[in-house]
């Protein structure tokens, strides 16, 4: 029998609460488990990851949603050289981008998201890290989670952006530009906000 995705992120969450017990992350202080969390809430948790494990772990935002809304990207790496004073240089180093919530009505993901987050950053100040396989990951190269590309669609509970437009839909395609990737000039402040910010990862985006 095929499990829900919810019984799927529950599990894991299950299991990402022991690792980070036994790490020291004080679990205690972050809302209810079992719910999607807000906006609010994950880029407060970003923030206080990012804060707590400032030498592999970097809290930005990389632009504004159509209403205003920081779209926030966690960057994790202990590779040295990555996190300046102001920004981050990933040439040449591996990128791996994740992005979440785009259709404001699909939130696994971004709930997800936090989960992976917290396997990434949530041994603070213990160095190296502890669990060999993400020791291996953050040495390698720089994980990026995106959660929500659409916090507005997700506070109005539906596909589209707060401007009714899905992000899906809102970018060029190189299928029917004959390769032709240039922007249209119709593209949502979220659109723009994930091409620029890919187009700074330039050449180390490698997925």
């Amino acid at each position: 029998m095929r499990a829900s995705g919810g019984a799927v992120a529950r599990l894991l969450a299950f299991a990402v609460i022991g690792v980070c017990v036994a790490e020291g992350l004080n679990v205690s202080s972050v809302p209810e488990r079992w719910t999607y969390w807000s906006n609010d809430e994950i880029a407060e948790y970003a923030n206080l990851l990012a804060s707590e494990n400032p030498a592999r772990c970097r809290a930005a935002s990389i632009g504004k949603s159509a209403k205003g809304q920081d779209i926030l990207v966690l960057s994790a790496t202990t590779k040295p050289g990555v996190f300046l004073n102001a920004g981050m240089d990933v040439s040449g180093t591996p990128s791996f981008l994740y992005i979440g919530n785009m259709h404001g009505n699909e939130p696994l993901g971004r709930q997800l998201m936090v989960y992976m987050a917290e396997e990434l950053c949530a041994s603070p100040g213990k160095a190296p890290v502890a669990n060999p396989a993400i020791r291996r990951i953050l040495s390698s190269g720089v994980v990026h989670l995106l959660f929500t590309l659409n916090p507005d669609g997700f506070d109005l509970r539906r596909r589209e952006n707060a401007n009714g437009v899905d992000l899906n839909r809102n970018f060029p395609d190189a299928i029917l530009g004959s390769g032709n990737m240039t922007l249209l000039g119709t593209e949502e402040p979220e659109s723009l906000a994930i091409a620029g910010f890919a187009s700074r990862l330039g050449a180390s985006l490698v997925g």
